[in-house]
């Protein structure tokens, strides 16, 4: 191996992200009393860097129309704190379903 293998897997993004299922629930439950049709997708561009620190985050597409919760989520996603690797800079980007539940 020539080193390459520095970026993380998907599979530790996603249980990064699958952490904070229930707080991304809530707030969307919250907005929900206030539009109850409120549903579709926000697809996120987030970049980890080395040390797991999400250092950018934005809104590529959303067909929520939320400014609020699209707000909300961004700055979640700022605080998330993947597991370190030794260098490399990942660019993912995450979509969200938001559906009424029940």
């Amino acid at each position: 191996s020539g080193g390459e293998e520095a970026t993380r897997s998907y599979e530790s993004i996603v249980e990064v992200v699958d952490s904070i299922k229930g707080w991304i629930r809530f707030v969307y439950n919250r907005a929900l009393r206030e539009n109850p049709a409120l549903k579709g997708v926000i697809t996120l561009e987030f970049e980890i860097n080395p040390s797991g620190d999400v250092t950018l985050c934005r809104i590529i597409s959303s067909t929520i129309k939320n400014p609020a919760l699209e707000d909300q989520l961004v700055k979640r996603f700022l605080q998330l704190k993947f597991p370190p690797v030794p260098d490399g800079i990942n660019t993912v980007v995450y979509p969200i379903t938001l559906v009424p539940s029940g």
